[in-house]
Formats: C-alpha cells, structure tokens, sequence
C-alpha cells in the first residue's frame, strides 16, 4: 500500500522493472485515487516488505498469483 492522506492506504500494481536485494523498482501500472502525486506510469521504489500481492503473467495470461483479484472477484 501507497500511504495517502489522512493515514489512509491506496493499493497499486506496479509492473517491475529491477529487484535488487529488497528494493524493488517498477512503474505504476493502475490510474490512482488518494495519491495526486502519482500517476499511471510513475516509476516508484519499494521494498519487498511492502508487497500484498503479485502476479506473473504470460503472454498476457495470468500464470500465477493475482490472489487479492480472485477474492474480489469471488465476493
């Protein structure tokens, strides 16, 4: 989660571009809410701690993961 205003949370995919170590660098890859100072594209450093979830696509198929997007769309 991307912490916002007001202590609030905004979550993204980010599609990556390196992981070294812990740090991981990658570009935002959904259109933000809470966060005005990013935008779809932004490139952003995290930290392997900061994950909830992940997903590896193939071809443009889901391979694996994208487990908080299976809850969603269950519900």
């Amino acid at each position: 989660g991307f912490e916002a205003r007001g202590g609030d949370y905004e979550w993204m995919w980010v599609s990556l571009d390196s992981w070294k170590g812990s740090s991981i660098v990658g570009y935002v890859a959904n259109s933000p809410v809470l966060r005005k100072d990013l935008r779809k594209g932004s490139k952003v450093q995290i930290s392997e701690s900061e994950i909830f979830d992940w997903a590896i696509s193939q071809g443009g198929k889901l391979v694996q993961g994208a487990y908080t997007e299976h809850v969603m769309k269950a519900s």
